[in-house]
């Protein structure tokens, strides 16, 4: 049996399961030509819902040279997020909204990756999976293998901290990236997979106490900010945000397989020859909060939550229009139009940019708060920077709700929620 949080699979399980991805691989095993199978814990830095270990297969090919074959495993925790609920002390019922979120990664990630696995060979980066075994499934195994876990390609490259900023040419590669995605499951014939990636999280009503709750702590850590955030607390964000993902999406026709979690993080970037990160995306990965909804989704939460606003601001009508013309350059060689317009994109692109400019206030408590140690000296600075990130997407959050009407919500607001 393996170590630690590995303890419920064998190594004779995993083996067999990497082996069949691998055809040189397979016959090394299959002719007892498998030396060692290592694991080393590289969490750190990966998220907050999984522990993730890297997996080393030495073995001998069939000339006898010396290789080597490297996969992750992802093992689904609740722990860091017992911690961050210590640290944030939520209501009881959003406690329970929350670890009830939390409990259904898992098993979203694991059906989002047999969804997306014949993408990995038409231009759009995801690491390729092997194997997936949802909570549901682990329950029903054998003793010896009973942990949920997806084992996957192991993607060399670099991931930038939320710390650190997204640039020009980066985001320019990701909104091409993303049209690529949006015309490829744009293409799925059978659609009855929409209704299959759950929702109901996306748009509870407790989702929108933990952005009021994220709202509230960073107008007490940051008095500046006190005069826009009071501005951004009178929308009704229960109605808002099925409003920006769901409801302008349907009315033009802007809906796909949003990534739904696209920050920082999740983003593994190519590593160039002196070891710097480069400006094209090895893999886009952590797939657990995927949602039907708005085509704009990602890319938004790419431009407000990672992105400074000395760039963002300059750059960001730019990156909306490399996506556009992607992904009407790739519709026109089927054929088809885009079915929204520009000026469309941009309407629904800034209606995000309030969502993204509210929510970067929960990244912030998350981020600072409960995963960030502020008694060193880079974590005082790492505070710092993405303090002013903040504050400068809160304040274009406020110019944009005044600009758009939404300081005067419809009384039919709650109605429209519903639907």
């Amino acid at each position: 049996m393996l170590h630690g949080n590995l303890n419920n699979l064998s190594k004779s399980w995993l083996l067999e399961t990497i082996c069949e991805s691998s055809p040189a691989l397979k016959l090394a095993f299959k002719e007892d030509k498998v030396i060692s199978i290592d694991f080393s814990d590289i969490t750190n830095g990966k998220g907050f819902q999984s522990f993730i270990y890297l997996a080393t297969v030495s073995y001998k090919d069939i000339a006898g040279r010396p290789e080597q074959f490297q996969c992750v495993l992802k093992v689904p925790t609740r722990v860091f997020n017992d911690h961050g609920v210590e640290q944030t002390n939520p209501e009881e019922k959003t406690a329970e909204f929350f670890f009830e979120l939390v409990n259904s990664l898992h098993d979203q990630e694991c059906l989002v990756y047999k969804f997306l696995g014949p993408l990995a060979g038409v231009g759009f980066p995801i690491p390729k999976v092997y194997k997936t075994i949802s909570r549901n499934q682990a329950a029903k195994l054998s003793s010896e293998n009973k942990s949920p876990v997806i084992v996957m390609e192991f993607i060399k490259g670099k991931t930038a901290s939320i710390f650190e900023t997204f640039t020009e040419p980066q985001l320019l590669n990701m909104a091409q990236d993303l049209a690529v995605l949006h015309d490829e499951v744009g293409q799925r014939a059978d659609k009855t997979w929409e209704e299959g990636f759950d929702t109901r999280f996306r748009f509870h009503p407790e989702a929108a106490k933990m952005l009021t709750n994220g709202l509230e702590f960073f107008k007490a850590d940051v008095p500046d900010s006190a005069s826009y955030i009071d501005t951004l607390k009178k929308i009704d964000l229960h109605w808002f945000i099925r409003y920006s993902m769901k409801t302008l999406p349907e009315k033009f026709n802007a809906q796909t397989l949003a990534h739904g979690d696209a920050w920082s993080n999740n983003v593994i970037f190519e590593e160039t020859s002196d070891g710097s990160t480069g400006d094209k995306v090895a893999a886009y990965i952590d797939w657990q909060m995927s949602f039907w909804g708005s085509q704009l989704q990602d890319l938004c939460q790419f431009l407000v939550i990672c992105t400074d606003a000395e760039i963002r601001e300059v750059v960001w009508e730019k990156v909306l229009l490399e996506y556009y013309q992607k992904l009407a350059d790739l519709h026109a060689r089927r054929n088809i139009n885009v079915p929204f317009t520009f000026d469309e994109a941009k309407e629904m692109f800034q209606v995000l940019q309030v969502f993204f400019g509210i929510n970067i206030a929960l990244y912030y408590q998350l981020n600072t708060a409960v995963y960030n140690a502020e008694n060193t000296e880079e974590g005082r600075r790492n505070k710092t920077k993405l303090k002013k990130r903040a504050l400068e997407a809160i304040k274009n959050a406020t110019r944009l709700v005044e600009t758009l009407g939404l300081d005067d919500v419809s009384d039919n607001a709650e109605a429209e929620v519903g639907k």
